[in-house]
């Protein structure tokens, strides 16, 4: 690992100090593999929490699952022939669509109300719903490339929306309400 920090270390540290922690690994690889790490044993602390349930463990536990194992399972069927299934992936996506929507067009603009100073990494997580909208037309040509950067750029954002929103929904501050 290329990170000047370990996981412990990463886990530890206030969300946005994490996030450069994150940036300054230029391995695109390796900064998935540690994000997606840091966020595996940050989902154990949260389930402790004495706010767990509600939005949190629905997001955490419920709709990110959703597309991880969908989009998962539709990499390993393609994988073999490097072929994209169209039907499976429109309707993985369709439902992605409606969900990404949500946030975009309600949830992300209560959170960038309430944590001004997160507004960059917000932005950051639209941005990404952006370019999976980029990567979903070179997918819908049959571009199997795209599928797979599709579905480790989706992995990445699930990992990384969670790590920024979750403590917010169990401290309370994170609803689309205040």
């Amino acid at each position: 690992m290329s990170s000047t920090y370990s996981i412990e270390e990463l886990i530890a540290m206030p969300v946005l100090e994490r996030y450069e922690a994150f940036r300054a690994i230029e391995n695109v690889a390796e900064r998935r593999a540690v994000t997606a790490q840091v966020h595996k044993e940050i989902v154990v602390t949260w389930k402790q929490h004495p706010r767990w349930g509600g939005m949190a463990a629905h997001l955490v536990q419920d709709i990110h699952p959703y597309y991880r194992s969908g989009f998962e399972r539709l990499m390993r069927a393609c994988e073999a022939k490097r072929e994209v299934d169209k039907t499976k992936f429109r309707h993985l996506n369709n439902s992605l669509h409606h969900h990404h929507s949500i946030e975009d067009h309600a949830w992300f603009p209560r959170l960038k109300e309430g944590h001004e100073e997160f507004i960059p990494e917000i932005r950051q997580l639209e941005a990404d719903h952006r370019n999976l909208v980029v990567l979903e037309k070179r997918v819908m040509t049959g571009d199997f490339a795209a599928l797979a950067e599709f579905y480790h750029g989706l992995i990445d954002h699930l990992n990384r929306e969670e790590m920024i929103t979750v403590p917010w929904l169990l401290d309370g501050t994170g609803a689309l309400y205040f």
